[in-house]
């Protein structure tokens, strides 16, 4: 997907401001939080009833970069509200002129802004954190097999589960949830799909069929792999290394290959 760039304050705020306009609101930029392989978030002012953040990406006029940015959004749409999977609150999508050689035709893209609840990573608290309780890793285990079961109802496959993606909510009485979130990765599978998808993923959290291995690699198997409908068994894989990596705290050293 190429090298990660993050927005600028003042450019996001650009971006922010169509949006106002239409809504007729006021929103300010406000701290960066982090970005991933689409896009940057950002922290959210203004808001005066829940914390929100807003997650801005660019397609460049990439086609690619199109395809995953439209999905993305496709998929928060379809997937809805689930007490296990972060909301997409609100999105919306326009055009922006890139520029282009004088007397030729104008080089347009497409800035993509989807607005979500702000929830605490689950990284970060493994960072303040020694250990998590068996309670909690229970916990973690029923509410993120909810979310993929929820997932699969869809026919939605996330492709990248792992602890940097899953979210937790604490309520006033101190009752945790967790969440799975970020959807750059997934992918909707219809009934009469099959075929070749793109390898993507995280190593060492991905299932051998998402994610080829090393020397599957070096053999020249690169880029794809056959998913059938159906197969939602590689998140519940990336599930279970998760919850290994809470206990141990590293990744376990697993050689496999794919067919």
């Amino acid at each position: 997907m190429g090298e990660k760039r993050h927005l600028s304050a003042k450019l996001a705020q650009k971006f922010l401001d169509v949006y106002c306009e239409d809504k007729n609101c006021r929103l300010v930029i406000g701290e960066f939080i982090g970005g991933g392989m689409l896009g940057s978030v950002f922290r959210l002012k203004g808001q005066t009833d829940r914390a929100v953040v807003v997650k801005i990406s660019q397609d460049q006029g990439d086609a690619k970069l199109r395809s995953f940015c439209n999905r993305e959004l496709e998929i928060m749409g379809r997937l809805g509200a689930h007490p296990n999977i972060v909301e997409g609150l609100d999105a919306m999508v326009f055009p922006i002129e890139l520029g282009g050689n004088p007397g030729e035709t104008a080089i347009w893209g497409d800035v993509y802004l989807l607005f979500m609840p702000e929830y605490v990573e689950l990284q970060k608290i493994l960072g303040q954190r020694e250990s998590m309780t068996e309670a909690e890793l229970r916990d973690l285990a029923i509410d993120i097999c909810k979310a993929l079961e929820h997932c699969a109802a869809n026919s939605v496959l996330h492709r990248d589960v792992k602890p940097g993606n899953i979210f937790v909510l604490e309520n006033s009485g101190g009752k945790v949830t967790f969440l799975l979130g970020d959807f750059n990765a997934a992918r909707i599978f219809t009934p009469d799909t099959e075929g070749a998808i793109t390898s993507i993923g995280t190593k060492g959290f991905a299932a051998p069929e998402i994610l080829l291995s090393d020397e599957d690699l070096s053999q020249g198997m690169k880029g794809k792999v056959w998913l059938a409908p159906g197969l939602y068994n590689s998140d519940v894989y990336g599930l279970g290394i998760t919850l290994y990596y809470m206990l141990a705290r590293k990744i376990p050293d697993l050689k496999y290959r794919s067919e």
